[in-house]
């Protein structure tokens, strides 16, 4: 097997090079400043690179997931801030174009996009407590679609949304409200900025929505007094199963963590720490949102029944991992799944908080 790059691969390795060396006079700034490399996406557009995965019949590079990979490679080097969010729009063009479920017209409309009129596009699927991570036949989506004459008007929460501010359009996952199957989703390009649209700076994930001694305002307000910042996420692709100790879910979620990133100076580094602790063991968790987030992960593990390849997986995994039930890494069927599932409680989660 011939593992050399093309000549059309050495092309972008050589203009990723450039465009890194660029990027490396301002990636400290950026990153001091927690700002957007804005001049960096520009500098990207000129050198074509907003079409570098679209295919070449339809106007771009069409150099596929491995040209990406060599510019991502080089981009990083220079500033990784850039490379990593950039990503996003190359995730977008990509779950587009190699989807053979997506019409040509509208392949041909989004490559116009991003190669002709040259527009960034975000990638927007993760939302409070369900990840991108899960992405599939089996993710169901809070964001409500409702048909009206003329288009969509969409309502719902996104999370984690990189690259927002310096974006043209944001390609996000939605439930049509018409539609009683929780499990459809439709994918929309939403020009931003927009009227109705709202971007919150902090991260809607369960330790930021408070604690059992905090309101929201109140962490905030103990973030601006300690000069940091804190961010709490949950791994695990967004289920709930890998809370209860003896859980069966991490074959189709993972297994379910989460942790703190903090930004501060050593004068505070101790109050940061504690407050971080807080947010992670004490989070705000109400019974309304125990309820959706198991109506959803259900109904999701429901769907993987007819699912093969997740079943082979599951196997698979389960071959991989023959502890007995009840210990940490036992992998479960599906049915126990669903059964742990049903037994969550918000004792449970505090419980494992603490551990």
């Amino acid at each position: 097997m011939d593992f050399h790059l093309t000549a059309e691969h050495e092309k972008i390795r050589e203009a990723s090079r450039r465009l890194a060396a660029d990027f490396a006079t301002r990636a400290t700034q950026h990153d001091r400043e927690t700002s957007l490399p804005i001049e960096n996406y520009a500098a990207l557009k000129r050198e074509g690179f907003y079409g570098l995965t679209v295919p070449k019949e339809l106007g771009g590079w069409g150099t596929g997931f491995l040209g990406w990979t060599i510019a991502a490679e080089e981009l990083a080097q220079g500033c990784p801030s850039t490379a990593l969010t950039f990503n996003m729009h190359v995730a977008a063009v990509e779950t587009i174009m190699d989807d053979p479920q997506v019409p040509p017209r509208v392949k041909q409309r989004t490559a116009d996009l991003v190669v002709k009129e040259q527009k960034l596009l975000a990638y927007s699927i993760t939302e409070p407590g369900a990840s991108s991570l899960a992405i599939g036949p089996s993710y169901a989506s809070s964001v409500q679609a409702r048909q009206v004459p003329g288009g969509y008007v969409l309502r719902g929460r996104k999370s984690f949304l990189s690259m927002v501010e310096g974006c043209d359009y944001i390609e996000l996952l939605a439930h049509p409200a018409e539609e009683t199957n929780p499990l459809v989703g439709v994918m929309f390009l939403v020009p931003y900025p927009a009227p109705g649209q709202r971007v919150e700076e902090v991260w809607d994930t369960l330790g930021m929505r408070g604690t059992r001694s905090k309101t929201r305002e109140q962490i905030q307000d103990e973030m601006v007094r300690l000069k940091s910042r804190i961010t709490v996420s949950g791994g695990g692709g967004g289920g709930f199963g890998g809370f209860r100790r003896g859980g069966g879910a991490p074959v189709i979620t993972g297994v379910a963590d989460a942790s703190a990133s903090i930004e501060t100076d050593s004068e505070n580094l101790v109050g940061a720490l504690r407050l971080a602790v807080e947010m992670l063991r004490e989070p705000a968790f109400s019974q309304e949102d125990l309820d959706q987030a198991r109506q959803q992960r259900i109904a999701a593990i429901e769907s993987s029944r007819s699912e093969p390849q997740t079943l082979a997986a599951l196997e698979f995994q389960r071959h991989l991992s023959p502890y007995p039930r009840g210990d940490v890494r036992y992998s479960g069927t599906l049915a126990e799944q669903i059964d742990e599932m049903k037994k969550v409680t918000l004792e449970d989660d505090f419980d494992i908080s603490t551990q």
